[in-house]
């Protein structure tokens, strides 16, 4: 993966990857619109300047991580809203408590078994 490297998502080998290139993540940094200030002349916006792009990559990685006083983090939430997400849309791969087919017995073992 190269520095300039888009925001992707993958699922390869059982892993849910979430990745970016640290140029394109200060791209978006420099670009974000709550951080940009009006200017009057000349039209338009001035947004923070990164001045060290992986040092910014390593503040929002441990961003990312920082846990509230519930464990949850950032990434946490994300997760959360994204199987909502699916599950809503209709996901084909999910069933759940009212679905036909759905084992109370099965889930019990999972839950058991860790």
């Amino acid at each position: 993966m190269s520095r300039d490297a888009p925001l992707r998502v993958t699922v390869s080998s059982g892993v849910l990857r979430i990745e970016i290139g640290v140029d394109t993540l200060a791209g978006c940094a420099e670009r974000h619109t709550e951080h940009q200030a009006e200017r009057e002349e000349p039209v338009g916006y001035d947004g923070p300047q990164v001045t060290d792009r992986d040092g910014l990559a390593q503040d929002v990685r441990r961003a990312l991580e920082h846990e509230e006083e519930d464990g949850t983090t950032a990434v946490h939430l994300m997760l959360d809203g994204s199987i909502t997400r699916a599950i809503e849309q209709g996901s084909e791969h999910v069933l759940m408590p009212r679905d036909a087919g759905y084992d109370v017995a099965e889930r019990i073992r999972r839950e058991a078994n860790g």
